[in-house]
């Protein structure tokens, strides 16, 4: 009689029939959200007025307030709206990390609080971009089929191209 003690971790483990759309929509769920975060507060910041978030910028010593206010709220906007879609994704997030790096170690001066007004929200938000860096958008994104479209199309064109050499030769 064999006492062999089953692996805990197999009972743990989706199969992979179930586990990478499981992560797929995951990372769809993850990207929407983070991605509509950044479009409210980046939108936010130019619909209640850029000029008060440029003079809260310059409060903390930040130099070109104004031009700093539209870069960070435009980042926010711009690159959101490319995370939320899975448009060039690992790339759209790189500025998002940036933006929330800037706003953590300047804003927040590093300090994580309990009671509030901490660094926490620009942390967690930077690091799901990184995470977005280091995973990609998954399956369910805009990149693909577009670079599949342009792709076909340059091809077209190539074949178009070769076959009118083709006939003037």
């Amino acid at each position: 009689m064999s006492t062999t003690t089953p692996n805990t971790t197999d009972r743990l483990t989706l199969p992979t029939r179930i586990a990478e759309p499981a992560r797929d929509t995951g990372l769809l769920l993850i990207r929407v959200t983070l991605g509509g975060l950044f479009v409210f507060h980046g939108s936010a910041k130019f619909t209640a007025g850029i000029d008060g978030f440029a003079g809260y910028l310059d409060s903390l010593g930040v130099p070109f307030p104004l031009l700093n206010a539209y870069l960070a709220a435009g980042t926010e906007v711009v690159a959101g709206v490319a995370v939320a879609l899975g448009l060039f994704t690992r790339l759209a997030s790189i500025p998002l990390a940036f933006t929330m790096a800037v706003a953590f170690f300047t804003a927040k001066g590093a300090q994580l609080s309990a009671q509030g007004g901490g660094g926490e929200y620009p942390l967690a938000l930077g690091l799901v971009a990184v995470a977005l860096v280091l995973t990609g958008p998954g399956r369910f994104n805009l990149t693909t089929p577009l670079l599949r479209l342009i792709g076909s199309k340059r091809i077209a064109l190539q074949a178009k191209h070769a076959s009118a050499i083709a006939v003037s030769a």
